[in-house]
């Protein structure tokens, strides 16, 4: 019975290897577009514009009285 003591830790240890870490490397694309080319440059700069795009702003909704 002392092996199953383990268990849990080896199962959090898988978990965070097949989820934890592509997801980290998901964040860190969306922070610094350039990563693939193995660059740090420009951080937020893919925030930055779609903040600006016009296209994102709210609409006019009849529901809402606009």
């Amino acid at each position: 019975m002392r092996g199953f003591a383990l268990l849990p830790l080896i199962t959090v240890a898988i978990l965070f290897v097949l989820v934890g870490i592509p997801v980290i490397f998901v964040v860190l694309q969306a922070v610094f577009p350039a990563l693939g080319e193995g660059s740090i440059r420009d951080p937020m700069s893919a925030f930055i514009a779609v903040a600006q795009d016009p296209r994102l702003g709210p609409e006019e909704s009849p529901a809402m009285g606009g």
